[in-house]
């Protein structure tokens, strides 16, 4: 195990540097976030990084060694890259004081918005938990941050960048200046946005919601017809060679709506992996990453699909790239965010469903209420801890019946059970509410 990782760490320049050799604190040249030449393609490295999460070991390592085995194996992992990026920006960046250069660093290339570094899902968490927190952006920080959210169309990010630069707004508007006087409207139109979201004019949500419903950007494609061939007519082994030639090549950028029906056929494959892919690709690139540009019905129909899907694992990936990235205002979309969010098979999925639920806010309380007005009580219940556990707040109305918090206010009779003591109960037991709420519980004695 040691051998492992000196090994990985050879390739490696130490991560601990000067200043200015650290990309986000050098001004000139500006040097943007570059995935793919900070992180190696180390697979010694991967698995060391693996076998330290799967043993619950990673985080017990010291400062250094903790950021140079992330460094190493990040490009390679089986992990999700994005719970490794909180646990980055939680420990050395986010309210920390102080914070971190090398750990911001590590932040900052993993922020690359890049055509190439989509493929590693990475950019959210090291924005979220990285340099939305930084507390003193610098002039690389604030340029990188300007220009992923023109080049992204993802409300999340949008959002959080407005959120984590206020406090430096007159820094960083100027970023925004090329992308303003652009000869391409699209370009220009989204700057605009843009700007309007830092200044506080617009919520990222509200922009995306409206930006859907408008004419899509048209979307450069390239015909290969052996791609579609084996989507349609390979056998299991043959799908998932393509697919991860579709990564590994970054072919999604030269697909139009046109390759959703090969995606489709491919998606009956009897192989689960075959449709884990197809869900994690299909929604990640139509969807979760869709950019100026309709969200396709093609890409939601099959998503749909797939979250009915008799594999854990599919309907989970189809959850997480597609189902709750959605933006659209397709009804059939939120009732089965609710309808999965009311599954007690699904709580694993319950987090990510939750979120989406939050995130399309009023709709969300519209589709709550009329279930807590319907007949059916069952529904009524499972609607009221779900509105509890989305909003953090009681809805405004609730059947007689639902015990909600507000619900348990009163005076309690409680009958006890134990072994050998029958007949043991309590006596009257109050629960009150203060001003703000919280409950409180008044206990009498135990009557024998």
């Amino acid at each position: 195990m040691i051998q492992l990782l000196v090994a990985s760490l050879l390739i490696l320049s130490p991560l601990t540097q000067e200043a200015t050799e650290r990309a986000w604190q050098q001004a000139e040249p500006h040097r943007a976030p570059d995935f793919e030449s900070f992180f190696p393609d180390d697979q010694e490295g991967a698995q060391r990084l693996d076998q330290l999460i799967d043993s619950n070991k990673l985080r017990s390592l010291e400062d250094e060694e903790f950021l140079q085995v992330i460094r190493s194996g990040l490009r390679r992992t089986r992990n999700h890259r994005t719970s490794i990026l909180s646990w980055v920006g939680n420990r050395f960046i986010w309210g920390k004081s102080p914070q971190d250069a090398d750990a911001i660093e590590l932040c900052y290339h993993a922020s690359d918005f890049s055509p190439s570094a989509r493929k590693y899902g990475a950019r959210h968490y090291a924005v979220y938990f990285g340099l939305s927190v930084v507390s003193e952006k610098t002039p690389s920080i604030l340029r990188t941050l300007a220009e992923l959210c023109v080049e992204v169309d993802d409300p999340n990010d949008i959002g959080r960048v407005a959120w984590g630069a206020a406090d430096q707004l007159d820094e960083l508007l100027p970023y925004l200046s090329p992308s303003l006087a652009s000869e391409d409207p699209w370009e220009r139109e989204k700057a605009e946005a843009v700007e309007r979201i830092f200044k506080g004019e617009l919520k990222a949500f509200e922009w995306a919601a409206e930006r859907a419903l408008r004419p899509a950007r048209p979307r450069p494609w390239r015909e290969m017809p052996e791609v579609r061939r084996s989507l349609r007519e390979g056998d299991s082994a043959g799908r998932l060679a393509v697919l991860a030639r579709i990564e590994s090549e970054g072919l999604g950028e030269h697909m139009n709506d046109s390759y959703l029906a090969d995606f489709a056929i491919a998606a009956s494959d009897s192989d689960p992996a075959v449709r884990k892919g197809i869900a994690v690709f299909v929604g990640g690139n139509w969807i979760w990453r869709a950019g100026l540009h309709l969200i396709a019905d093609g890409a939601t129909d099959l998503i749909l699909k797939l979250t009915r899907d008799a594999d854990h694992d599919v309907r989970k990936a189809a959850v997480y790239y597609g189902l709750s990235t959605y933006r659209g205002p397709r009804e059939d979309v939120l009732e089965r965010l609710v309808e999965m969010a009311l599954s007690g098979d699904e709580r694993e999925s319950h987090g990510r469903l939750d979120w989406a639920l939050k995130n399309h806010g009023d709709r969300t309380r519209t589709a709550l209420d009329a279930l807590l007005r319907g007949d059916d009580l069952q529904r009524a219940q499972g609607a009221y801890r779900l509105y509890s556990r989305v909003f953090e707040e009681r809805p405004d109305y609730a059947p007689a019946g639902i015990a909600g918090p507000a619900d348990l206010v009163g005076t309690w009779t409680l009958e006890l059970e134990a072994p050998e003591k029958r007949g043991l109960q309590a006596g009257a037991v109050e629960i009150v509410a203060d001003p703000n709420g919280a409950l409180g519980l008044a206990t009498s004695k135990l009557d024998m």
